[in-house]
């Protein structure tokens, strides 16, 4: 049978509960840990116990039900606030896109409270409603029940303590009859008679006490009989209502997590929205409509004419127009991570080699503050997927050098850096429980045979020259959901440059088998930073204290997306 480990209790219930001598059997070895079989021993511990058990049940359905009272309240007043600041105007004096955000910005907000408002009368009407009634049901159980037991608790206790006190003079009486027949056996003369008077009045008292004391025993043992009865219903009634408050509280408790929850759901349908409403919003076409709409020319002012004479050439009209090369003293925006910042860098004057030929400066593949350029977060997939099954098949170089430059991103190119995430081959899901998945078997020559390593894109330098290896303490992720973003240094003029990478999780565990690969374990967290066909990926462990530098091989039918 199963066993529930007893929790430590510094309420009534400990105080009233029976001590336990170590090893010992309170219930004789019988399995039944039904009330009505739980609640017995000597003396008064089972009634107490149990007692003490409703009375704190009682307590504790009272206290959830203010704690749904003052939730409410808080929730009500929350949606007061927050309708009352939706009604404030923001941005009445704006134009375009920005003032469309800002109007569903005020429109949602009403909306949310709108919710909270509801989710405050439904919290009202439910969960403190149903809390209150069954707070009144175990209060009438208390009066009812319970305080008629009690009543005969006390009467079965009285009865007892009369029937003891009885016991306890037959008794003396008895042994006052052995010691004056004993001493009727060495004494003669006067001092007998006194002692044979004695004890004939000892012998009336003792039949009377004995009267008493049967008397007694035959109506407690009459009461016993009844409160057997008594105290086996209302042990059963007790079993009843502590079952259905269980019941309740999940289902109450588990009511309010549904309630809240799908509050969260409305919320984040506001917050999409408003996201929606931002994705037409671009800052620099919005400033460029405001002048186009209410611009007020580009004639630019000129001087009165000298001369009266209309027929003067100099008196001619000669309107100029404003055609001006925009001069912006804007600090561009930065990204910042772990103390390093992207933003404005130097710009070095070498220039560099592209991967597909072209040339350009090494600035050029910095990332700085453009529209165009802005990461995009992508939206996490619904369920996760498991990465594509390893192919047992040798990579060349040939298909290395190929699957390396489609899977990434450059960061020397002249044009803005690709942020398009790199969308991982999709494969059929692998339960949890199934075993780990064949890894490719050496080929004869004693290791698996891969070609060559897959690195990570070359990085320009300020002497022009290029560089693959970067110090750890160099490269940093930045976190975008589902998908992350490689941070990487260049060189020593303090410039960076961002690669899209995604985040998978490991299935199982993993040991490498040859020298570019790592180690990783069940519930790791990998960065992919390549994802090559053949199914060997490059990637790079998320746990500093166990990654190691030159080592990114890792199987792919190995994990699934994070």
């Amino acid at each position: 049978m199963h066993q529930v480990r007893a929790q430590q209790s510094a309420t009534s219930l400990a105080r009233n509960a029976p001590p336990r001598v170590n090893g010992a059997d309170p219930f004789n070895g019988y399995e039944s840990r039904d009330f009505c079989n739980a609640f017995w021993g000597s003396g008064d511990a089972g009634p107490n116990v149990l007692f003490a058990r409703m009375r704190g049940a009682e307590r504790t359905t009272d206290e959830l039900r203010n704690f749904w009272h003052e939730r409410t309240n808080i929730e009500e007043e929350y949606a007061q606030k927050l309708a009352k600041l939706a009604k404030v105007p923001i941005g009445v004096e704006e134009v375009g896109e920005l003032r469309t955000s800002l109007n569903i910005l005020r429109k949602e907000s009403e909306v949310q409270a709108a919710s909270h408002l509801d989710l405050a009368n439904r919290m009202r009407n439910l969960l403190e409603k149903q809390t209150a009634d069954f707070h009144m049901k175990q209060v009438n159980h208390r009066r009812t029940l319970q305080a008629n037991v009690e009543k005969k608790l006390k009467h079965r206790q009285t009865q007892e303590t009369f029937a003891l006190k009885a016991r306890e003079k037959y008794e003396g009486d008895r042994a006052r009859i052995n010691a004056y027949t004993q001493q009727l056996d060495y004494m003669t003369g006067v001092d007998a008679q006194r002692v044979e008077q004695k004890l004939a009045r000892t012998r009336e008292t003792a039949k009377a006490n004995e009267k008493d004391f049967l008397a007694f025993t035959q109506t407690l043992s009459e009461l016993l009989a009844e409160w057997q009865t008594e105290w086996r219903n209302f042990c059963d009634a007790c079993h009843d209502i502590e079952e259905d408050r269980m019941d309740f509280m999940k289902d109450n408790l588990w009511l309010y997590a549904n309630e809240v929850s799908t509050l969260c759901v409305s919320d984040d349908q506001s917050c999409e929205r408003i996201r929606e409403a931002l994705d037409q919003f671009e800052p620099e076409r919005d400033v460029l409509s405001f002048a186009e709409e209410y611009g007020s020319g580009n004639d630019l002012p000129q001087p009165p004419s000298i001369s009266s004479d209309p027929n003067d050439p100099s008196s001619a009209s000669r309107t100029q127009y404003a055609d001006f090369p925009r001069g912006s003293h804007r600090t561009p925006r930065a990204y910042s991570f772990d103390g390093y910042a992207l933003g404005h860098q130097p710009e070095p004057t070498n220039t560099a080699t592209q991967p597909n030929g072209a040339t350009g400066t090494a600035a050029e593949s910095i990332i700085t503050h453009s529209p165009e350029i802005t990461p995009a977060v992508p939206k996490p997939d619904p369920q996760p997927v498991i990465a594509p099954v390893v192919n047992t098949t040798p990579r060349t170089a040939t298909t290395t050098a190929a699957s390396a430059s489609t899977s990434s991103p450059s960061i020397g190119s002249t044009a803005n850096v690709n942020t398009s995430p790199i969308v991982p081959p999709l494969a059929p899901s692998i339960p949890a429980s199934s075993p780990p998945p064949v890894v490719p078997q050496p080929q004869p020559g004693g290791s698996i045979m891969r070609g060559p390593s897959v690195r990570s894109p070359s990085l320009p330098t300020p002497n022009g020259q290029q560089s693959t290896e970067m110090p750890a303490h160099e490269r940093k992720v930045l976190f975008y959901g589902t998908f992350a973003l490689s941070l990487i240094k260049i060189g020593a003029n303090c410039a960076y440059a961002l690669v899209l990478v995604w985040l998978v999780r490991a299935l199982y565990d993993y040991q490498a088998t040859i020298e570019e690969e790592f180690d990783f374990q069940a519930g790791d967290i990998i960065a992919v930073t390549a994802a090559p066909e053949d199914g060997w990926w490059s990637g790079e462990l998320l746990d500093e204290a166990r990654k190691v530098e030159g080592k990114h091989i890792f199987p792919s039918n190995f994990v699934c997306l994070f």
